[in-house]
């Protein structure tokens, strides 16, 4: 194929026109192909075609610009096609295509991001290959379109929310999970600004028009003919006063308007039908992301209590429980099942998981927090607690005991679980297979599992089980529960190693492995 010529800034009409049609033409090899769509792209620049305006009444000029559509749908289609392919070139080739493809208000005043173009650029990436859609691709699209533009941020938002409803439209559940998947993955790569200072603080692909400054320049032109120069000062300071106000207001409204649709692209994407290792990342992320940059965090209460009543292995259930309490505790939500389904979470399975660690963290501030809970729920967790942590690993053992030792104190009623006077044996009324901690009857027992953890292979464990209750503990201050919360088997092991403790030596050698009264001993005995 013969190269058009698209350098030159002299093109007529004619040669445009051959040119494109010549540049529409797919070719076979791969490189070529990208050359060819890069060179076409560089020649739709020159067309000066122009987007959101009116079409032109004369009929040469109009034929003209329904010309350059048609050849610029047929490019932004091919460029598409090759993206679900997972060609990074067409990627970058397309996003320039937007570059230079502006949405021009009425006035032709503003140029803002055309934003069909973005969503088409948004859903090809969505149909790429998940074996294709690697860590490359996705750090190109983050740092390189995504992150440095305020407005492509602004209107990812909105394409991403009519992208998510249009699949939720769909029947079909695999392409609802796959899509829903890589929306949730894309969302997550674009940040909401949570101030002023951060969204003015960002670039723009297009620059906003600057706030009028009509007012500076009266007020430097405006001669003010006064001995009283503190007035002359007040009349000048007017304009410039009233134009940092306007900047602001301008400000505040783009930064509410952003939050607004952040929330919308968030619910959007909520709805569809996410797979199990996608819905656990939305309920890490949420809070700590999303929860305080919407303007109303409490819409998203629905989709944390669904997955925070799943208990199909737990882990649904602990992640929301994050989410769950910071709208609890920072927003105002009303959950009255939500100790019911924490104690259900509650269990020697949960001991043993990766994320033990934040779940208790998360565990001792709704138990230690809340100070008007009732002494049958205090007693009820309590109880729960230490039976998981009889069959639970040292570093859980020592974070469970740390805990329990907080509430009894901090709940002097419940202290009797511990500092019974009965000297025969108590029946154990506890109904362990209770789901809720009313109906545990945790009151009618007693703390023998701490007994238990007193005799426990590691002796941090042991010591600590044995100063609950004791009158040394009540003069001590509350354990600070994170710095249990980070152990593991090698940490428990160092700090062991490190202790310098005496050891009681065995001066006499005994005359054999086993015991006399063992019908083996003979078969073994030590020589001196």
């Amino acid at each position: 194929m013969k190269k058009a010529n698209v350098d030159s800034d002299t093109l007529s009409h004619v040669e445009i026109a051959a040119a494109m049609k010549e540049l529409t033409k797919a070719l076979p090899d791969a490189r070529s192909d990208a050359s060819r769509l890069d060179e076409l792209r560089r020649l739709f620049s020159k067309a000066e075609l122009k987007f959101g305006q009116a079409p032109p009444e004369n009929k040469v000029a109009a034929k003209w610009r329904s010309f350059l559509l048609k050849n610029h749908k047929k490019m932004v289609s091919q460029l598409c096609d090759r993206i679900e392919e997972g060609r990074r070139s067409s990627t970058r080739c397309l996003f320039g295509v937007i570059a230079a493809s502006p949405l021009l208000e009425k006035d032709g005043a503003r140029k803002l991001v055309n934003a069909d173009l973005l969503q088409k650029w948004y859903q090809s990436i969505c149909l790429i290959d998940p074996t294709e859609f690697d860590g490359g691709i996705r750090h190109m699209i983050k740092s390189e379109f995504i992150l440095p533009y305020r407005d492509v941020q602004y209107y990812s938002f909105g394409c991403i929310s009519r992208l998510a409803i249009l699949e939720y439209k769909r029947s079909s559940s695999s392409s609802q999970s796959m899509i829903g998947t890589r929306l949730m993955e894309l969302l997550m790569m674009i940040p909401s600004p949570s101030s002023e200072d951060q969204w003015d603080s960002g670039r723009f692909l297009f620059e906003p028009p600057a706030v009028d400054t009509a007012a500076e320049s009266y007020g430097d032109s405006c001669s003010v003919n006064s001995s009283d120069e503190e007035t002359a000062d007040k009349v000048s300071s007017r304009p410039r006063k009233r134009q940092k106000q306007e900047q602001q207001n301008q400000s505040l409204q783009q930064l509410k308007s952003c939050r607004r649709e952040f929330q919308k692209a968030w619910l959007g994407v909520l709805k569809l039908p996410l797979p199990k290792s996608s819905l656990k990342r939305a309920l890490q992320f949420l809070p700590e992301c999303v929860l305080n940059c919407v303007p109303n965090a409490l819409i998203f209460s629905d989709f944390f209590m669904e997955a925070y009543k799943d208990h199909g292995d737990g882990v649904a259930g602990v992640f929301a429980l994050e989410g769950l309490f910071h709208l609890i505790t920072n927003h105002g939500l009303e959950y009255p099942n939500f100790y019911t389904q924490l104690y259900c979470l509650v269990s020697p399975r949960v001991m043993h998981a990766k994320f033990r660690g934040r779940f208790l963290s998360l565990l001792s501030k709704c138990l230690t927090r809340n100070e008007l809970l009732p002494a049958h729920i205090v007693a009820a967790f309590s109880k729960r607690l230490c039976r998981s942590a009889i069959s639970a690993p040292p570093s859980a053992g020592l974070f469970v005991l740390a805990l329990v030792s907080n509430l009894l104190r901090k709940h002097s009623e419940c202290k009797f679980l511990i500092q019974r006077n009965d000297s025969g044996e108590i029946e154990d009324f506890y109904i362990a297979t209770a789901t809720n901690p009313t109906t545990a009857q945790a009151l009618k027992t007693s703390l023998w599992e701490i007994v238990a953890l007193e005799k426990h292979y590691c002796a941090s464990v042991g010591v600590l089980a044995k100063s609950i209750g004791s009158t040394e503990e009540s003069k001590l201050p509350l354990h600070q529960t994170d710095d249990f919360s980070g152990h593991t088997y090698e940490s428990l092991f160092e700090m062991e190693r490190k202790k310098r403790m005496k050891t009681d030596l065995v001066f006499t050698s005994p005359p054999s492995v086993l015991t006399e009264t063992d019908v083996f001993s003979t078969f073994l005995m030590t020589t001196n």
